[in-house]
C-alpha cells in the first residue's frame, strides 16, 4: 500500500489515519470491510520500518527519557528501550467508528470517541516496561549518544535524562515473540489524556461495561507513567551495542591486554584473571534438563571482609571492572540483614493484579557479584532461607522461581554469578573455586577509552559466537575424560561439564570457533594449577 505524503516524525498519526482511509476506501464496497480492517495494520508497520531502519531515521526519534514527560505532546513519535517487567491480559478498545458515514480509526491513541456511533471493538496487549535493571552508565550513554536531542525551539523539552518506566501497547499480535524480562526497543506514539479508559465511561452498553471491568490501564495513569502505543519494535539482548564496528584486527593482543588488566584488578593473580575472563564470556547456550549448558559460575576465596560490613576490597575492585566492561551488572553484599529483609524472587499480587518485582528479576546477561564476606553468623528467617534457595537455584540451574501464591513457576534465566568469599562458599555452589593469591592490593581499572571500547567489543563478540567440537576432537576429549575417571573415581559429570565449558570458552577467547588440542591442553593446565592451589589451601 502506498503511504500518504505525511511527515512520519512530526505527524505519525496523520500517516496512520491516511493509510486507514486508503484501506477503508478500498474495502468499503464489501459488507465485511470493518472485519478486514481490524485484521491487519494496513501497511503501517512496513512504512515505519522502511523509514526508521532502512532509511536510518531511527536516530532522529528521541528517547522518551531524554524528554520532560509533562511537556511531551500527545501524538509524538518517541522510542523507549527497556525490559518487560509485567505482562497483562488482552485489552479491548474502540478501534474504529463511523463519523458522518465515514470510518475513522482510533488506533494508537486513547482519545475518546463520539457517542451513539457505529463502532468496532478491537484488541491490544499491555506491557509494563522498566529501564534495564543494572544497566551500566557507559551502555546507557552509548544508546543515547546517537539519538537526536530536542531542538533549540523546544527548550522546555530538555532536561537531565532520567530513567522512567513506561506502559507499552502492542497491536496486531506483534507480542507473540515477547516474554517476561525480554529487552526491546519500542517505537510508537506517546499519549497523555486524563481519561485513559479504552471505551468511553459514558457508554452505557453492556459490552462496554463488561470490557471495562478488568481494564488494567485504569491502574496505570499516564500522568505518572508514559503510555506508548507501539508501531514497531525490535528485540535486543543485554549485549546489543549500537553502531558496533567490525571484527577486531588482533584478537590475541586484545585478549592479552584484557587479561593483564584483570590481573592487576586481582592483585597480580594471573591464574584468577584467566578464570575471570572465561567467566565473563560464559552464557547459557542450551538446556538439557537439569543442566544449563554453558553456565560457568565462579567463587574467589581468600578475600578479606570489608570494614564495618562494607563491600570487600576484592568485590569492589572486581565489581567496578565488570561495570566498565559489561553492559549490565550488580554487586550484592550478602549480609544477614539484607537476606532477611525482603524477597528477591518476584511474586504475584492478586489484589492489584501486578507482578511485584524482586532483585532477581533481571534481563538475561546481567552479571551478579555476590559478596559473601559480608555474611556474619546468625539466624536466617523464612525470608532469608527463601532468598538463599533462590540464589542457589540461579547458580545450579539458572532458574528463578516466581511466586504465584498458589504455585511456583520456574523462569529460565542467564545470570553469570561471581561469589567473593573468605573461605570456600558453603552456601552458594559455584562451578569453579579459585583461591586468590594476591601479591598486590586489588585495584580498580584505569584505562583509556579506546582500550575499554576494544575490550567491550571483544567480550560481546566472543560471548555471542558459535562454537563446535569436530569429530576428531570429540574422540580425544572422550579418551581424556575416561582416563581422568580411571585415575580418580571422584571425577564425575560436574567436572566433565566444567572442563568442556572451560575448553569452549578458551577457544572463544582466542577468536576460535572450534576446539583444538592446544586449547584442550591449556584448559587442563589451568585446572591442574588451580587444583594444586586448592591442595595448598587445605593443608
Amino acid at each position: 500500500m502506498v503511504a500518504p505524503a505525511v511527515d512520519l516524525l512530526r505527524n505519525p498519526l496523520g500517516a496512520v489515519r491516511g493509510l486507514f482511509s486508503i484501506a477503508a476506501m478500498v474495502a468499503s464496497p464489501a459488507p465485511a470491510a470493518t472485519l478486514e480492517l481490524s485484521g491487519g495494520d494496513w501497511g503501517i508497520k512496513g512504512v515505519f520500518d522502511k523509514f526508521l531502519y532502512e532509511e536510518g531515521a531511527i536516530a532522529q526519534v528521541p528517547h522518551i527519557d531524554d524528554l520532560a514527560h509533562d511537556s511531551i505532546p500527545s501524538g509524538s513519535l518517541v522510542r523507549f528501550r527497556g525490559m518487560i517487567q509485567d505482562m497483562f491480559d488482552v485489552e479491548y478498545y474502540v478501534g474504529a467508528y463511523k463519523d458522518c458515514n465515514t470510518w475513522q480509526t482510533n488506533k494508537y491513541t486513547d482519545s475518546p470517541v463520539p457517542q451513539d456511533t457505529e463502532q468496532q471493538i478491537w484488541d491490544r496487549r499491555l506491557f509494563y516496561c522498566v529501564p534495564i535493571p543494572g544497566e551500566n552508565q557507559w551502555m546507557k550513554n552509548t544508546w543515547h549518544s546517537n539519538a537526536v536531542q530536542p531542538d533549540a525551539t523546544s527548550q522546555s523539552l530538555k532536561r537531565k535524562r532520567e530513567d522512567i518506566p513506561a506502559t507499552v501497547e502492542i497491536y496486531d499480535g506483534n507480542d507473540a515473540d515477547l516474554k517476561l524480562n525480554d529487552i526491546a526497543e519500542f517505537v510508537g506514539i506517546v499519549w497523555k489524556e486524563s481519561e485513559l479508559v479504552s471505551i468511553s465511561a459514558s457508554d452505557s452498553s453492556a459490552l462496554a461495561e463488561s470490557l471495562m471491568e478488568d481494564d488494567t490501564s485504569l491502574q496505570l495513569p499516564s500522568s505518572t507513567v508514559p503510555r506508548l502505543h507501539c508501531i514497531t519494535m525490535r528485540k535486543l539482548s543485554a549485549y546489543s551495542i549500537p553502531s558496533q564496528p567490525g571484527a577486531l584486527a588482533d584478537i590475541c593482543s586484545v585478549r592479552e591486554s584484557l587479561v593483564c588488566t584483570l590481573q592487576s584488578v586481582l592483585g597480580e593473580d594471573r591464574l584468577a584473571a584467566e578464570y575471570l575472563l572465561l567467566h565473563l564470556l560464559s552464557k547459557v547456550y542450551s538446556r538439557v534438563e537439569p543442566l544449563a549448558v554453558g553456565k560457568f559460575s565462579l567463587n574467589f576465596s581468600g578475600c578479606q571482609a570489608g570494614a564495618d560490613g562494607s563491600v570487600s576490597l576484592v568485590a569492589s575492585a572486581v565489581g567496578h571492572a565488570i561495570s566498565v566492561l559489561l553492559p549490565c551488572s550488580q554487586v550484592v553484599p550478602l549480609s544477614l540483614e539484607d537476606l532477611n529483609s525482603c524477597l528477591i524472587a518476584p511474586r504475584k499480587d492478586y489484589a492489584t493484579n501486578r507482578l511485584v518485582t524482586g532483585g532477581l528479576q533481571l534481563a538475561s546477561g546481567t552479571h551478579l557479584t555476590l559478596d559473601e564476606t559480608a555474611l556474619n553468623t546468625g539466624r536466617l528467617n523464612e525470608t532469608g532461607v527463601k532468598n538463599l534457595q533462590s540464589l542457589k537455584s540461579v547458580m545450579e540451574s539458572q532458574k528463578v522461581d516466581y511466586d504465584f501464591q498458589y504455585y511456583q513457576m520456574e523462569m529460565p534465566t542467564d545470570l553469570p554469578v561471581l561469589v567473593v568469599s573468605c573461605g570456600k562458599s558453603r552456601i552458594l555452589p559455584a562451578d569453579a573455586l579459585v583461591p586468590l593469591r594476591c601479591s598486590a592490593e586489588a585495584a580498580r581499572i584505569h584505562a583509556e577509552a579506546s582500550d575499554l571500547s576494544k575490550w567491550r567489543i571483544y567480550l560481546s563478540s566472543a560471548r555471542e559466537a558459535d562454537h563446535v567440537i569436530e569429530p576428531s576432537m570429540q574422540k580425544i576429549v572422550e579418551e581424556d575424560l575416561v582416563a581422568a575417571r580411571q585415575k580418580d573415581r571422584t571425577v564425575g559429570s560436574e567436572t566433565f561439564h566444567r572442563w568442556l565449558t572451560m575448553a569452549r570458552l578458551l577457544s572463544l577467547s582466542y577468536g576460535e570457533r572450534s576446539l583444538t588440542r592446544e586449547r584442550w591442553e591449556m584448559m587442563k593446565e589451568l585446572e591442574m594449577r588451580c587444583a594444586a592451589r586448592l591442595r595448598e589451601t587445605t593443608t
